[in-house]
């Protein structure tokens, strides 16, 4: 339904667009505190890991509720 979609998208959306408001910031912090962009480069790694399953789970033609 359109609704649903809608709420959905909003959510996603602010997710993201949070996520990528912030991520420079804290990433330079963390940059700054350790001097170095092993621990940066590393927690993206990670947060990509985390993100990949998804892909696998919310491929074309399943429907989230």
């Amino acid at each position: 339904d359109a609704a649903g979609s809608a709420r959905l998208t909003a959510m996603a959306f602010t997710i993201t667009y949070t996520s990528a408001a912030f991520s420079p910031f804290v990433m330079g912090a963390i940059m700054d505190a350790v001097d170095s962009w092993t621990l940066v480069f590393s927690l993206l790694a990670g947060i990509t890991l985390l993100q990949l399953p998804a892909v696998f789970f919310l491929r074309r033609g399943r429907l989230v509720h």
